[in-house]
């Protein structure tokens, strides 16, 4: 099974100037999210070196990669988070630097396609230590599949994931990713580049090219999480299984 990451995470967020996942789910109801904080901190991340090493790039990167939660109609947080439904969707994001904004796939935070995409009415992201605070959409391309979003980041702990340069990645070369397949928060998956310069059709099935093919595993839920090389820079977008 083919597994494929939109390329140049940093042209396709910087042209957005700003951002459900693969299988919606939700319901009815909902408690107000948690919102405990800590300090502001950033810390940016140089990624790994020497060898390929997951466990090093999982503890370095983990921390900035989120789970996006969208709800669409009534529905509510837990129920979207719980026993699933049609009202909302669940998928990844990284953090992009010190003032709150996150990546992710426009697919993760809009419904529909073509004509008929609509955003989501309330978006909350997740971090590894379970905060839950509330998101603003800033901007989504559904023609790339890219969206940002942007977070208070007063009295939180940021982590940004540092940038690579996609145009530079070659076929066997080593990957990561991360994010919340099925749900499954803080994930990791490894693999390799299995392809490059692949086609793979966005939303308005306008033809997003210079995609990366991977073996790493790419599930529903992964959608909008980061894929990294050997050391720990974002090199794409995962998008489609």
């Amino acid at each position: 099974m083919r597994r494929l990451a939109i390329l140049a995470a940093l042209a396709l967020v910087a042209g957005c100037g700003g951002g459900d996942d693969d299988q919606p789910s939700g319901g009815g109801g909902g408690d107000e999210p948690r919102s405990e904080t800590t300090r502001v901190e950033v810390i940016e991340n140089s990624g790994g070196e020497g060898g390929f090493d997951p466990k090093a790039i999982y503890e370095s990167e983990a921390p900035g990669v989120v789970t996006v939660i969208s709800l669409f109609g009534d529905t509510g947080l837990d129920a979207v988070l719980g026993e699933g439904g049609n009202g909302g969707g669940v998928g990844s994001g990284f953090v992009l630097n010190g003032e709150g904004e996150i990546a992710t796939n426009a697919h993760v935070v809009t419904t529909g396609e073509g004509d008929s995409i609509r955003r989501a009415r309330e978006v909350y992201v997740e971090f590894a230590d379970g905060n839950q605070v509330e998101a603003e959409i800033v901007g989504a391309d559904p023609n790339a599949d890219i969206a940002m979003l942007r977070i208070e980041p007063e009295g939180l702990k940021l982590r940004p994931l540092p940038l690579g340069e996609s145009s530079s990645v070659e076929v066997g070369e080593p990957v990561a990713a991360i994010g919340s397949p099925f749900g499954e928060k803080q994930s990791l998956s490894v693999g390799v580049i299995s392809a490059i310069d692949r086609s793979i059709q966005s939303l308005t099935n306008f033809a997003i090219s210079g995609a990366i093919q991977t073996d790493a595993a790419i599930n529903p839920g992964n959608s909008g999480g980061p894929l990294v090389d050997g050391e720990g820079r974002v090199i794409g977008v995962n998008q489609q299984i």
